[in-house]
């Protein structure tokens, strides 16, 4: 009886509930207290009011990760895009016979975690796997923090050529901040997809900050890529579009690739430690009045 009245609150807060109160509700419980919406400061505050004040087409085009891809050709140049094996609207399709003979990444375009890495498709489980993304076309994300840029985008399924690095790692992953259209910091995630995953962060002139931000960071010492002013100068001719937006790279044998574009990361609900950086990342955003 309990648990059939916990899943009908959970229901009305994830479904019911108008957008400012589902998110209110939601940044109480991650965040231990209520936002500050008429004057936020912090990063995770400024997150919320771009939720409810900053919405268009344009997002939810950028936030569909097959749409993005024609969008971010127009802007840099498809050259930048990671290639493109298959696309579907039905889990059915995941077949042997549509991915490729070399390494892949299977994912959908409207949410966050549903991808699937396949380094050998001889060994992949169909039957689960097709399952895991019928389960994923099912789910809006939107209802997850209200970032209205997905609620009405149409799922599907991509596969996309896995970059590997000569030793067969995927390449660091390179999180690019933009603020009112300019690069402020840069968060680099290794070892993605391992349970050593870290991610550091630096700032514009590649100086090391003690961040932690939703995954743990480590002491190792990270080159600035090779194509690291080619990598901000894109990012900052994409940002023009929005008001805040980060900007994923992969770097490939000093070649970019661009992965995602990221309107509201966390969804604004990840604390940040040291407590100061969610002040500092916000007094980088100037919001419209």
């Amino acid at each position: 009886m309990k648990k059939n009245a916990k899943k009908q609150i959970r229901y009305i807060q994830n479904i019911l509930l108008p957008d400012k109160l589902a998110i209110l509700h939601k940044f109480k419980k991650y965040m231990g207290h209520f936002p500050d919406l008429k004057n936020p400061k912090t990063f995770n505050e400024m997150m919320q009011w771009l939720k409810l004040n900053d919405r268009s087409s344009i997002h939810s085009i950028a936030a569909d990760k097959y749409l993005a891809r024609n969008f971010i050709s127009e802007i840099i140049g498809e050259e930048y895009l990671i290639p493109l094996e298959f696309q579907t609207y039905n889990s059915c399709d995941i077949t042997s016979e549509n991915l490729p003979d070399f390494p892949c990444i299977i994912k959908t375009n409207h949410d966050c975690g549903g991808t699937l890495i396949v380094q050998d498709k001889s060994k992949v489980n169909w039957s689960n796997t097709q399952h895991f993304f019928q389960k994923r076309l099912q789910k809006n994300y939107f209802y997850y923090g209200r970032e209205r840029q997905y609620k009405n985008i149409k799922p599907s399924i991509i596969i996309e050529k896995l970059l590997l690095d000569k030793t067969g790692n995927i390449p660091y992953d390179y999180k690019v901040y933009c603020f009112n259209g300019k690069a402020k910091m840069i968060a680099v995630d290794k070892d993605r997809g391992k349970d050593t995953k870290s991610r550091n962060w630096y700032d514009i002139n590649w100086k090391k900050e003690d961040i932690f931000w939703n995954t743990g960071g480590d002491n190792s010492v990270i080159n600035k890529p090779e194509s690291f002013n080619s990598m901000i100068g894109l990012s900052e001719k994409i940002a023009k579009k929005f008001i805040f937006v980060r900007v994923d790279w992969f770097e490939l044998e000093g070649k970019l690739f661009i992965g995602e574009l990221t309107h509201h990361p966390g969804s604004g609900f990840v604390k940040f430690e040291p407590e100061k950086w969610d002040r500092v990342l916000g007094d980088f955003l100037k919001l419209p009045k």
